[in-house]
């Protein structure tokens, strides 16, 4: 039994709702059903009746309830106490993909450190290779990065899931084609692709293409989204974008019924690494922009 679980349940007992829980915890609502099924095999007793889609509490579940508060309250005042007498100190180290470091790491840093305000960060900005060769060489404590393979030396936790789309900028002239064309179209302008790492999935021979029908040809190889923005946005070029770039930088859609092209955004540590309080509230911290599921 975790704190999280029991945090997981008593959002939900008041919610009565797994959708609205997940939105006021900031979590997707598979990780919430997940803990609370985990809860519920550890103490062999169900703790919801469930009609339809509304949840509701059963004997042993608002059983539950009052234990748990007690204990979640018994734990806040703790630490209260102890951060009272001393605050923590120290540095955490972080390697995150170009992108994800600025516009995701750094928001749930300044939040983070409101509540350790003697702890410091040192963040490098790498290409998603990098982030991991450093975690693995113990060079930083922990990293972010899209769609890392499994590895047997690294836990990986997957943080957001989104979907990946063929895009343009406004106005280019493939969005005047037919769009039952515009496979046999899209070479006859330069694409755009991240160069190939190991541990990484998305590269050059995404799938994703063979499915469409379309047959690259690259012109730009970049190693963070930065770059591909900026192509996009000043040539003819196309590439294969991440959803929540789609929406900051305001590209199109080539295809409106693409095959699903999923990604993630994870996190990276060497497996078995013990987990401080600091790495957990960045954790907690670190949000989803722009209507992307969190995990």
């Amino acid at each position: 039994m975790t704190l999280d679980q029991l945090r997981y349940f008593l959002e939900v007992a008041t919610t009565g709702h797994l959708g609205r829980a997940a939105t006021s915890l900031r979590i997707s609502p598979s990780a919430i059903s997940h803990a609370i099924a985990q809860l519920e095999n550890e103490l062999n007793q169900k703790l919801f009746d469930r009609i339809g889609k509304q949840i509701h509490l059963n004997a042993a579940g608002r059983s539950l309830k009052e234990r748990a508060n007690s204990i979640l309250q018994e734990v806040k005042e703790t630490r209260e106490l102890f951060h009272q007498d001393h605050e923590i100190s120290g540095t955490l180290r972080v390697a995150a993909t170009h992108g994800i470091g600025s516009h995701w790491v750094v928001p749930a840093w300044i939040k983070t450190q409101t509540k350790f305000p003697k702890f410091n960060i040192e963040v490098l900005s790498l290409r998603s290779s990098e982030v991991l060769r450093q975690v693995l060489a113990g060079e930083v404590d922990i990293g972010f990065c899209y769609s890392p393979q499994a590895h047997s030396r690294l836990d990986r936790r997957i943080m957001v899931e989104g979907v990946l789309s063929i895009a343009v900028r406004h106005g280019h002239p493939i969005l005047k084609v037919r769009e039952a064309d515009r496979s046999k179209r899209l070479s006859e302008y330069p694409g755009a692709a991240p160069k190939s790492f190991q541990g990484i999935e998305n590269c050059e021979d995404h799938p994703i293409y063979q499915k469409l029908g379309i047959k690259p040809e690259f012109r730009f190889v970049y190693d963070n989204y930065d770059l591909a923005i900026n192509y996009l946005q000043t040539s003819l070029g196309w590439a294969l974008i991440p959803d929540w770039i789609m929406r900051t930088s305001q590209f199109k859609c080539v295809f409106s019924r693409q095959p699903p092209a999923p990604y993630n955004i994870s996190i990276v540590s060497r497996a078995g690494q013990k987990w401080s309080e600091v790495m957990e509230t960045l954790l907690t911290e670190f949000r989803p922009h722009h209507n992307l599921k969190l995990k």
